[in-house]
């Protein structure tokens, strides 16, 4: 019996298991649609976060959207190996299917769609398209994660088939080979993936809920400025006239501040501090859905404490670790669940070369580039070392001394040149022949 291994390649195998059946193995709970609440009223699901997370709550969508995009503006490219080095395929069907993946998106659409479905719902899955006599994928479209069961495979494989979700409200078989399935690792469940958002969703609940009370304050003031203390003898009747027409003159926000003349009483009532202090409060959670979702707060405009020096390091401090975590355990998945279809030693490979966050400070860049040249070190290798990408010119492949400024190859022996001639040099200054000389 072969027993295929869940999130490997589709033709990986283990070797047979005499003792132990793959269910004896796992003992934690998999193949659970039902998810842990998210509030009282709604089961955890991808329409919940989707309608009480990402449209509601505006620092969250800027987290999420900041990532998608972050991922999406990365290129991916198709490689062989040849020898000890890998080299591009430009014409390589994989990369024909990268480069348009369906009719209808881009590979960088995808993208977004991915972190979109594993930061809501901890599972993204996209759909293979088979044609031609090889049966390879031609086509990949995704899936939106809401209302997809996964089948299990026991006592084969871990998963054997998924149903997805038709419009017509029935479910299709969909076999395991024919999805490619990215997911958080969920330290309850093998099958289906946990959401960022999971740690998240209550920092969310209150700023979507503060975000309900600041437009209910903008509209009726919050609470009563003042209290209206009416005659113990006041009818019911005569209770709901005054209060009606205290809500006629007072409530909304044009109506703010208007003074209200009666001839009751009236005592001014305060805001507690605990109102005074709400906005502080709300920026608390904003740096906590940040945190859960590893965007510094700058990147989304929460530039409270942001200075020009740490924007740009935070910016750095994005992508190397947030954004190529996530691009990395993209890329295995892909190698595990696609690349391997198209044949051995190929591999999808992610760009980083145009990021210009990872980008060294070109000030720093050039003043490396002195200090190195004024060590002697020719302008071809400082520019190779640095990446400067500079044009070679006339003597760039010589070096100069400190002294002088003398090239390093210049005649100061009657005759001598190269490292003779350094080693004159040297001598001058009072130095030894160079090392191993």
């Amino acid at each position: 019996m072969k027993i295929r291994w869940p999130f490997t390649r589709k033709d990986s195998v283990i070797p047979e298991i005499k003792s132990l059946t793959l269910p004896d193995l796992l003992k934690m709970s998999v193949g659970e649609a039902k998810w842990s609440s998210w509030t009282k009223e709604s089961w955890w699901d991808h329409e919940t976060a989707v309608k009480l997370g990402y449209e509601a709550s505006g620092v969250l969508f800027a987290c999420i959207d900041k990532r998608a995009k972050a991922v999406a503006s990365v290129p991916w490219i198709v490689e062989t190996k040849a020898g000890e080095e890998w080299q591009p395929l430009p014409a390589h069907p994989l990369q024909n299917l990268v480069d348009r993946p369906n009719k209808d998106m881009s590979f960088s659409e995808l993208m977004i769609y991915a972190v979109q479905f594993l930061d809501l719902s901890g599972n993204a899955l996209f759909l293979e398209i088979r044609t031609g006599n090889e049966k390879l994928p031609s086509e990949l479209w995704p899936v939106s994660p809401g209302g997809v069961e996964i089948i299990t495979g026991f006592p084969e494989s871990l998963i054997g088939s998924y149903k997805i979700p038709q419009k017509n409200g029935s479910k299709k078989d969909v076999q395991a080979q024919d999805v490619i399935h990215l997911a958080y690792p969920n330290p309850l469940d093998f099958l289906y993936g946990s959401p960022l958002l999971r740690p998240g969703a209550r920092a969310v609940d209150i700023d979507r809920e503060s975000s309900t009370f600041q437009k209910t304050s903008l509209e009726n003031r919050g609470v009563s400025d003042i209290a209206v203390i009416l005659d113990p003898m006041t009818t019911q009747d005569q209770y709901d006239q005054i209060k009606k027409k205290y809500e006629e003159r007072q409530a909304g926000a044009r109506n703010a501040r208007k003074p209200l003349f009666t001839n009751k009483d009236i005592k001014q009532l305060n805001q507690s501090p605990v109102e005074l202090d709400f906005s502080n409060s709300r920026a608390r959670v904003w740096e906590e859905i940040c945190a859960v979702f590893g965007v510094p707060p700058p990147m989304i405009g929460l530039y409270e404490r942001a200075t020009l020096a740490n924007i740009q390091e935070a910016r750095k401090i994005f992508w190397l670790d947030t954004v190529i975590p996530l691009l990395d355990l993209i890329s295995c998945q892909l190698n595990n669940q696609l690349t391997f279809e198209f044949g051995t030693n190929i591999r999808l490979r992610y760009d980083l070369s145009g990021v210009e966050a990872l980008k060294e400070n070109r000030t720093d860049k050039l003043n490396d580039a002195k200090t190195l040249w004024s060590m002697g070190m020719p302008f071809d290798n400082v520019n190779e070392y640095l990446e400067l990408g500079a044009d070679s010119f006339e003597g760039s492949d010589v070096g100069y001394l400190p002294a002088g400024v003398l090239p390093t190859n210049m005649d100061l022996s009657g005759g001598a040149t190269g490292t003779n001639g350094m080693n004159d040099v040297a001598a001058k200054l009072g130095y030894g022949a160079a090392p191993g000389k």
